[in-house]
């Protein structure tokens, strides 16, 4: 249900995409222990393997799955306001 609401509820009480990922960063540490111990058999979440070049060594990575992807620094921008676009115009392009 947390989920769902995370992502369909009131927009105002939706929570960033940071908190939910910070989140799931523990509750995925916590059964990852849980498992480790021996108290669980199983994670509640599922996981995307993969290979990463790290200083120049291939190795190993997983994601977990129920992170949310953050978006780009480039792509916060959606448009231009009118006063900057205005001024950003050249004399010889109106």
């Amino acid at each position: 249900m947390y989920a769902e609401y995370r992502l369909a509820g009131e927009l105002t009480k939706r929570s960033d995409h940071t908190t939910w990922n910070l989140n799931i960063g523990i509750l995925s540490g916590f059964y990852n222990w849980a498992r480790d111990e021996g108290h669980t058999a199983v994670v509640p979440f599922s996981y995307r393997m993969g290979k990463r070049m790290a200083d120049g060594v291939l190795v190993d990575v997983r994601r977990n799955l129920a992170k949310l992807r953050q978006p780009r620094p480039h792509t916060t921008i959606k448009y231009l306001d009118w006063d900057f676009a205005v001024a950003t115009w050249r004399i010889e392009d109106i």
